[in-house]
């Protein structure tokens, strides 16, 4: 009898161990995210990383929101080109930063309709996309390319 409980518990313990695996890996680094899409998109303008002051600021997300970010962008606000990665410190906070990257968006496709209208095509063509707690957004000459280097950023 003891032979077959220890048995059962064994077999237990292997099902709740199996378990673990389902759940979601933890988010890349946002700078490793950020510098790899940066190098695989070369198409891009020079890109200028942000500290986090500048990325709540600029991008008028919640810094209580982010559990880690990164935002590299063209600094002389020539271009929209921007690749921005934000990790959600939870569900919630992800929800916000969200509507707050639609609200920036907005804006910015607004913004740039009358200061430079040929940015306006990357700005509606935009790359918005989460993985688990991270959200990544990229402003590119070419959404497709870029869809394509998230991909394989996040495999």
């Amino acid at each position: 009898m003891k032979h077959r409980t220890m048995i059962l518990l064994l077999a237990a313990c292997l099902l709740l161990a199996g378990c673990g695996q389902n759940a979601p890996a933890a988010p890349k680094p946002c700078e490793e995210v950020a510098a790899g899409l940066a190098e695989k998109l070369p198409s891009f303008e020079e890109l200028t990383p942000q500290d986090r002051a500048e990325i709540v600021a600029y991008l008028g997300v919640d810094d209580d929101d982010l559990a880690e970010s990164a935002l590299w962008m063209d600094a002389s606000a020539a271009t929209t080109e921007m690749i921005a990665v934000l990790t959600a410190k939870d569900e919630a906070a992800l929800a916000n930063l969200r509507d707050a990257i639609g609200w920036f968006m907005e804006d910015m496709i607004e913004t740039y309709r009358d200061y430079a209208p040929d940015e306006v095509p990357k700005l509606e063509s935009a790359v918005l996309d989460a993985h688990g707690r991270q959200l990544v957004l990229i402003v590119s000459k070419d959404a497709d390319a870029a869809k394509a280097a998230l991909d394989e950023a996040w495999k």
